[in-house]
């Protein structure tokens, strides 16, 4: 997926950038995560348990890890932000103005 360049002067989101291009399927689980948050008839979520829940699957849950590997915090309001804007009718994180942009 090609990402776009939402905020081109913000560090964060530059390693949040490089991060998710090394590791697509992180945003694969929390996008079917969101999903099913949105079946189940959520109309708003917490970005934070869905990466909590991608990172007990991928840790606890399966055998398939090839390589352990950590998410940055920093890194989940951008996986909300995407899931907002590629899902506009399901659009369920509540997001806030970025600081470091201030």
């Amino acid at each position: 997926m090609s990402e776009p360049t939402l905020f081109p002067d913000d560090p964060l989101y530059a390693r949040f950038v490089e991060f998710d291009r090394e590791n697509p399927h992180i945003w694969s689980h929390f996008a079917r995560f969101a999903a099913m948050a949105v079946a189940a008839g959520r109309v708003r979520y917490s970005a934070d348990a869905l990466i909590h829940r991608v990172r007990w699957h991928l840790d606890v849950e399966t055998t398939t890890a090839a390589e352990s590997f950590k998410i940055c915090n920093n890194h989940v309001a951008f996986y909300a932000r995407r899931w907002n804007e590629t899902h506009p009718e399901a659009a369920i994180f509540e997001l806030r103005e970025r600081r470091s942009l201030r």
